[in-house]
């Protein structure tokens, strides 16, 4: 994940969204926060 992160570092991104079941320590070690107000965001499943 850390390699992605750097890879989109360069490209101005305001954040980058995940989702995990299980993994939210591994992802807490590299920065991500959990969201702050969950219930404005929404998803669209395509497959």
């Amino acid at each position: 994940m850390t390699a992605v992160r750097d890879h989109l570092t360069p490209y101005g991104l305001r954040r980058i969204l995940l989702a995990t079941a299980d993994a939210h320590g591994v992802y807490a070690r590299i920065g991500f926060e959990p969201l702050t107000d969950p219930g404005k965001w929404m998803a669209l499943g395509l497959q």
